[in-house]
């Protein structure tokens, strides 16, 4: 289990960290994350902006991670969080039947925003294809860096990838 509950007796409630999460953009307009995201978050990918008409994952992701304290709705797990959404699913392809797709380039260039601008954790709840240098080379910059990688994927090479660039750092 997560150990939310013990944590949140402990005072945690990840207020002053950042979580970002790269993924198919966030309604920003839901209540849960009033005040919350940060002004950092962006599409890596094109100029689209974070909501995604076609796509909830990123929302339901960041939903689970960080929604409010609020007694209503849910809670995420580290409710007082900022989230920083770095949106970067391939244009239209939230729209098919198999949904999103996400280019290695764009997945890197999420982590590389993350970075930069100094958030402590980043999420890439992503399946696809083995990954490439590239994503492989900010994974490791990441991890050097002392960003925590959370990989919750549906494709197990990914996160395989993952850890093997967290290794050859």
């Amino acid at each position: 289990l997560h150990g939310a509950i013990t944590a949140w007796q402990s005072g945690a409630s990840g207020a002053g960290t950042t979580i970002a999460i790269v993924d198919s953009g966030i309604n920003t307009s839901n209540s849960e994350f009033a005040g919350r995201i940060a002004s950092s978050s962006t599409d890596v990918v094109q100029s689209r902006g974070l909501n995604n008409a076609d796509d909830d994952h990123g929302t339901q992701v960041a939903l689970t991670a960080a929604a409010a304290r609020n007694n209503s709705g849910i809670v995420g797990t580290a409710w007082g969080a900022t989230i920083q959404m770095l949106r970067a699913d391939t244009p239209g392809s939230c729209a098919a039947s198999d949904g999103c797709t996400f280019a290695d380039s764009a997945i890197a260039a999420g982590i590389n925003a993350a970075v930069a601008s100094g958030a402590k954790v980043i999420n890439l709840s992503l399946g696809g294809d083995p990954a490439n240098t590239t994503l492989r080379s900010a994974v490791a910059r990441a991890a050097s860096a002392g960003v925590v990688l959370l990989g919750l994927t549906a494709v197990v090479h990914r996160l395989l990838a993952i850890q093997r660039a967290v290794a050859d750092r």
